[in-house]
């Protein structure tokens, strides 16, 4: 955990000296490349022309766990038009991120940034934060903390033009 808490650090440092807290709307998203829980990779390239529902999240941040349900809801009755993937950003590891997932019966897909890298270039500096990324690949919506359901569905709706 200690590496989660430097990792965070240097990001609000890394965000305080160049400006703003979160990736402006409108700005591409960064790609990425992450190890997938279940085997392989996931990449945001690979995504391209869906809507994609990133979020940071930790096995030790209660405000993470309370939100994984309605993720795994929105994932269930959206799966054909929204791709939730959840960034593990605590330091746990693919297996411990697996098994908490097969525990929780989440199925959306999960990847681990055990370095931080992915969390700093999108700014992440407390948890949960989470990026909606429209169908080009651009930042449609960020919030971080709890986000009320009609928050995350007017973000979601708006990504994707409307068609909820």
């Amino acid at each position: 955990m200690p590496l989660a808490i430097a990792a965070l650090i240097a990001a609000w440092i890394g965000i305080t000296l160049i400006g703003g807290r979160w990736l402006p709307v409108g700005s591409a998203a960064p790609g990425f490349s992450l190890p997938r829980v279940g085997g392989g990779t996931l990449s945001l390239e690979e995504l391209k022309g869906q809507v994609v529902v990133l979020d940071f999240w930790s096995l030790g941040c209660p405000p993470c766990l309370e939100e994984l349900p309605r993720l795994e809801s929105l994932h269930r009755r959206m799966a054909s038009r929204v791709v939730v993937v959840g960034v593990g950003t605590g330091g746990e590891s693919l297996e411990e991120t697996a098994r908490f997932a097969r525990e929780r019966g989440i199925e959306y897909p999960l990847v681990v940034d055990e370095s931080g890298a992915v969390a700093r270039t999108y700014r992440v500096t407390s948890l949960p934060t989470v990026y909606v990324i429209d169908r080009e690949g651009a930042v449609a919506a960020t919030h971080s903390g709890r986000w009320s359901d009609a928050g995350l569905r007017a973000a979601v709706e708006s990504a994707l033009g409307g068609d909820y």
